[in-house]
């Protein structure tokens, strides 16, 4: 299992150098970043000893097709991949990489099919956003799935809404505030 993921989201490469000296930060989620620069990015976040995560679909110049996910994994050294599609996380898993299953909450609709994909996903690591929904919804979705965890995502922008999480049973967050770490 999985414990104790404080991932930060990085939507600007300005912010980068102040969150690889963020200690309590382990992994760094490349959010705005594009084939042409992530060799470099990731290789800054490794010499910082963070780990490095790219959701699949925001990655510019990027097909998240089998080949492609294939080359985050031998070519860029990508640590986690985040997908909301479940067959890509699949073709991840298959390439070596760590994946985490993506889950938006935004009406009722979307949390019947949140529940399909936790017991159906590949994944047993999960994203749940806004944190607001996913605080409502986590004693339900562990206990569809007991080998599952969850990280909070989506508004992660208050250190007590984070102490919280983690006492509902979140083992981390993914939050681009850099002021909670």
């Amino acid at each position: 299992m999985i414990t104790n993921i404080s991932m930060i989201s990085i939507t600007n490469i300005k912010s980068l150098k102040k969150a690889l000296t963020i200690r309590s930060v382990n992994v760094i989620l490349l959010a705005n970043c594009h084939i042409g620069n992530l060799d470099m990015l990731v290789n800054e976040c490794h010499k910082s000893e963070k780990k490095v995560a790219v959701n699949l679909e925001l990655i510019g110049g990027f097909t998240a097709d089998q080949i492609g996910i294939k080359l985050l994994k031998d070519k860029f050294n990508i640590d986690y991949v985040i997908s909301n599609s479940p067959s890509r996380l699949s073709w991840a898993q298959k390439a070596g990489l760590a994946t985490i299953q993506l889950l938006t909450l935004i009406d009722s609709r979307s949390i019947d099919s949140a529940k399909k994909i936790i017991v159906s996903s590949p994944a047993s690591l999960f994203e749940v956003r806004p944190a607001a929904y996913a605080m409502q919804f986590i004693k339900e979705f562990k206990e569809i799935r007991q080998d599952a965890e969850f990280l909070i995502g989506g508004f992660v922008c208050s250190n007590e809404l984070l102490k919280d999480a983690l006492k509902a049973g979140f083992i981390g967050a993914t939050s681009s505030d850099l002021t909670i770490w």
